[in-house]
């Protein structure tokens, strides 16, 4: 649920895919091949893979699965190969990736500060009878 508060999923995993290389959006075809990732993906669920890790033939599922044409996919990998080269997107990948592992950390910080407190207010109430815990 943090996470939602440095960026939206969609988002990371933007970030996420303009970092892969050009086998990871090729998805099983050569680099020859003009046939569309969501056509290998429809045929890769007709035949049951329906779930695959993000290095092993993602993109085809995924393009099946949003609709990508083919000339649609091109535009993602151009756009993909555009931020490659530019420097602020470098900045702006890991200056997200600070902002959130700021705040995990500070989670943490806040977890453990309650789990203390707890503890304390636990050994606290064990000095009082029932009848004064209720009372408190």
């Amino acid at each position: 649920q943090l996470r939602c508060l440095t960026l939206p999923a969609h988002s990371r995993f933007l970030m996420w895919l303009t970092l892969q290389n050009d086998e990871f959006f090729r998805g099983g075809r050569a680099a020859s091949e003009r046939l569309s990732a969501a056509r290998i993906g429809e045929k890769m669920l007709s035949g049951g893979t329906d779930r695959v890790p993000p290095s092993g033939n993602m993109w085809p599922l995924f393009c099946n699965e949003v609709g990508l044409s083919y000339d649609q996919e091109e535009k993602v990998r151009q756009y993909q190969r555009m931020m490659l080269t530019k420097n602020q997107t470098w900045l702006d990948r890991h200056s997200s990736k600070a902002g959130e592992m700021t705040l995990f950390s500070a989670y943490a910080c806040i977890n453990g500060l309650s789990e203390t407190v707890r503890q304390r207010e636990n050994r606290f109430l064990d000095v009082l009878s029932i009848e004064q815990r209720v009372k408190f």
